[in-house]
């Protein structure tokens, strides 16, 4: 069983990812922008908000990483504001479902692409 407290390894991969989060924030957007309709439909209208929520995301993520531990309750509180703003604007679900999924398929890939760099973590590093 492993500790939720930051190891070396994470501490590294996450002073790694830190420098890249514009980075991947952007190849996020480009991502949703490509293969969510209804942003795809209007980039315009959605670039600039999704690459804002991109950017959070991935700051707590790499926060996440360099802790070891679990989403802080700021964090969540973060998450939760996004949801109600588009609730409030009247924004369908569903786009926004879509997105995050695809948001945390590009991260994870991002991370992985990182973390197999030199010097490269072991597949047993990244686990926890």
């Amino acid at each position: 069983m492993t500790s939720s407290a930051a190891t070396p390894v994470t501490s590294s991969l996450a002073r790694r990812l830190s420098p890249k989060t514009s980075g991947i924030s952007e190849l996020m957007v480009r991502a949703m922008l490509r293969e969510v309709p209804r942003y795809a439909a209007s980039p315009e209208r959605y670039a600039g908000a999704v690459l804002q929520r991109c950017r959070l995301a991935v700051r707590i993520f790499v926060r996440i990483v360099e802790s070891g531990e679990p989403p802080a309750a700021r964090d969540i509180n973060v998450v939760r504001r996004i949801g109600r703003t588009v609730a409030i604007a009247g924004e369908p679900l569903e786009p926004l479902l879509h997105a995050l999924r695809i948001g945390a398929r590009v991260g994870w890939e991002e991370t992985l692409r990182e973390s197999r760099r030199e010097p490269a973590l072991a597949p047993e590093q990244m686990l926890p």
